[in-house]
């Protein structure tokens, strides 16, 4: 059995956790953090990169692994250490780069009609009719607008 558990990502973490695992009736385990618990779900070889922009934070963090079983981690400190991107970065910058587009005060594209219609706008007005979207909302919609929209980006077979 393997756990992969957010917020354990470091030995400190791990010195905390593992005593509390082994009162468990599991004679076989491990414990992970939930950066690598993505790749080996993620990649059927448990090889590659995966990057992680936590919903509720403004902290991303990256972790790599290698044929060899070698990994690598980096960021997860929050904004302060350089780390930003979190869901919510990602849904404010899509809704900010659906408006500025809108608006031509940025490079058309297409981004801003998905944004609409999750939302429920039909028209420009709609926006500034709903000038403050609650952000719970506006998270959930950007991500899945923005994964979709990048669907035809994803070039992992390739």
């Amino acid at each position: 059995m393997q756990y992969g558990l957010a917020g354990a990502d470091r030995e400190h973490d791990f010195q905390i956790i593992r005593p509390a695992l082994a009162t468990l009736p599991v004679s076989h385990w491990d414990v992970v953090c939930d950066t690598l618990e993505k790749l080996r779900t993620g990649c059927p070889y448990n090889v590659g990169v995966v990057l992680v922009c936590g919903s509720g934070t403004n902290g991303t963090n990256a972790m790599g692994r290698n044929r060899a079983g070698r990994t690598i981690k980096v960021g997860g400190f929050g904004y302060m250490f350089g780390d930003f991107a979190g869901g919510h970065f990602l849904a404010t910058e899509t809704f900010r780069a659906a408006i500025r587009s809108m608006e031509l005060r940025d490079i058309p594209f297409s981004l801003p009609e998905r944004v609409a219609k999750a939302l429920g706008f039909s028209t420009r007005r709609h926006y500034w009719s709903k000038q403050k979207v609650p952000p719970p909302i506006l998270v959930g919609e950007m991500a899945r607008t923005i994964s979709t929209w990048l669907v035809p980006f994803d070039f992992r077979g390739q």
